[in-house]
């Protein structure tokens, strides 16, 4: 897990991102929040094409999502889950 308030990136004062902040060409996107706090959540939540707010697990197993769109145009998809 990494809030993003914890980055240095984003002004935290410890220097937590050495790595990262060596990239020149780097997008770093700090206005962005999860849809929870489990993988098993906010995965499918980032794939569904739903807001936070909105996102609902029954609702989303009936629309076509990310790698659903994938597949469709012809690239391979597997999903691997350990929860």
């Amino acid at each position: 897990t990494a809030r993003a308030e914890s980055f240095s990136l984003n002004g935290y004062a410890k220097n937590t991102n050495p790595e990262l902040s060596k990239q020149a060409d780097l997008i770093n996107f700090s206005q962005v929040s999860s849809c929870g706090t489990a993988t098993a959540v906010s995965v499918p939540c980032m794939f569904s094409g739903m807001p936070r707010k909105d996102y609902d697990e029954q609702l989303a197993s009936h629309r076509e999502g990310l790698l659903d769109i994938a597949q469709r145009a012809g690239y391979k998809v597997t999903w691997i889950d350990n929860n």
